[in-house]
């Protein structure tokens, strides 16, 4: 077993803007693990050491925890548009906002995602050069990434 007791892996050699998925499996001795969920990260238009961060896995036990989610940006610096993926492990609404540096709220909308991978898509015409947040939110959860509007 060429990982045993490691708690970390990067990868290396991957591909620009492309998506790729990972699962994990426990094992001691002779006894294993089930694999977890099937999760998904993309890389960027360019691949730098932050872009290469470890990936967490929270093991909860629960299918129906949110904390299980996960939200990713790309492309990151975007031009024209960029895509809003977040894979739930249930079905739920949210509100979605981009707030500029200042905290003053550009953009505003509701969305209902199922179990699973939702993607939501912005066009960045309306949007200044900048960086901005992007939160998704309801009553049991709020995550927050960043983007940066480079046209």
């Amino acid at each position: 077993m060429p990982y045993t007791g490691q708690t970390e892996y990067t990868l290396t050699n991957l591909n620009k803007n492309t998506k790729y998925q990972w699962r994990i499996k426990t094992s001691c001795g002779s006894t294993s693990g089930s694999y977890s969920s099937t999760k998904t990260f993309i890389t960027g238009s360019r691949i730098m050491a932050q872009d290469l961060a470890t990936l967490n896995y929270r093991n909860t036990n629960s299918g129906n925890n949110l904390e299980e989610s996960e939200m990713m940006i790309y492309p990151n610096p975007a031009k024209e548009q960029f895509t809003l993926t977040y894979n739930s492990p249930a079905e739920i609404d949210v509100q979605i906002q981009i707030m500029d540096i200042s905290g003053r709220i550009v953009r505003e909308m509701k969305s209902h995602f199922s179990p699973g991978e939702n993607e939501v898509r912005f066009d960045t015409a309306e949007l200044n050069n900048g960086l901005y947040m992007l939160s998704i939110r309801n009553e049991n959860l709020q995550e927050t990434k960043r983007i940066i509007i480079q046209k």
